[in-house]
């Protein structure tokens, strides 16, 4: 699992990488939370007219949960980058 995240990172700095989340930001902007209009660190210039490095420093940043259950050795293997968690819960109880 960790080699997976790193492998991730290591794509998305390529080129190739930039480009392709670049068109994703384009496509999909990301919507600001309400505290960034007011701290008035909103950008005002239109996502689809940023180069792809104003596109990543806009929006630095990432969270992902993996979670592998290997049924015959009875494990549960779980990976997280940047700040997510995972829960385990049964009936309702975590």
């Amino acid at each position: 699992m960790r080699k997976s995240f790193l492998l991730v990172d290591d794509k998305l700095r390529t080129p190739e990488g930039k480009n392709a989340l670049g068109d994703l930001r384009r496509e999909k902007p990301v919507k600001k939370p309400p505290i960034m209009n007011i701290l008035g660190e909103t950008d005002k210039k239109d996502p689809k007219e940023m180069t792809n490095e104003e596109m990543m420093l806009d929006s630095i940043g990432c969270t992902a949960n993996m979670i592998y259950i290997d049924k015959l050795k009875k494990k549960i293997y779980v990976a997280n980058a940047g700040d997510s968690r995972c829960v385990l819960g049964k009936n309702g109880v975590a």
